[in-house]
């Protein structure tokens, strides 16, 4: 991919969301009061074979809501992200005609409006919309576990022959920012012995 092709992609999606967003933050702030709709898709999420440039920008979205919600959160600002899986005129030959009349926008148009509403206290939060369902996606964190004393850094043969269970994902956590990441990271995990490390 030439670079021309990955800037004009993000500058699309990621600048596009931050130059729209900026300002009308700016005015929720003021106001006391916000809501703001991210649009990653299932390619930002779990990726798409020759879409670089837009998955990068669509999972950047993600990144940008994680550090919005919480500078939003003292002025009462929710910030959440659909992925929405919807037909358009773009998909109209490709799709077959009954699959493209499950997808329509109209589908994925009413977790829209709930998070936009003042009902919903979600913030953070990613949803996959398609076809009347929905889900949550998120990171998540597994337990993990402590490699020595902290003295030393392991060393590589001590990373190959602990990897299952450094990719593990049993005891997995969401954690709502960096610094209860940095703590579940400092505090959590197993020793290899399989005793809690505290």
């Amino acid at each position: 991919m030439d670079p021309e092709n990955w800037r004009a992609v993000l500058d699309v999606h990621l600048n596009g969301a931050y130059h729209v967003t900026r300002p009308a933050f700016q005015v929720m702030r003021d106001n006391g009061y916000g809501r703001i709709i991210m649009t990653t898709s299932a390619a930002g999420l779990y990726g798409n074979f020759g879409h670089t440039n837009y998955s990068a920008a669509k999972l950047g979205l993600v990144g940008f809501m994680n550090t919005l919600k919480q500078e939003g959160q003292k002025y009462n600002i929710k910030v959440n992200t659909v992925a929405p899986i919807a037909a358009s005129h773009l998909t109209e030959d490709v799709l077959p005609p009954d699959l493209f009349a499950k997808l329509k926008p109209e589908f994925v148009a009413p977790i829209v409006l709930y998070l936009c509403s003042e009902a919903s206290t979600d913030t953070g939060t990613i949803v996959n919309a398609a076809a009347n369902y929905y889900n949550q996606a998120t990171v998540m964190t597994g337990g993990g576990i402590h490699l020595g004393e902290g003295q030393e850094p392991p060393r590589p043969e001590d990373i190959r022959e602990h990897n299952k269970m450094i990719n593990s994902l049993d005891g997995a956590k969401h954690y709502g920012d960096l610094m209860a990441a940095l703590m579940g990271f400092m505090s959590g995990g197993e020793d290899p012995k399989g005793k809690e490390a505290h």
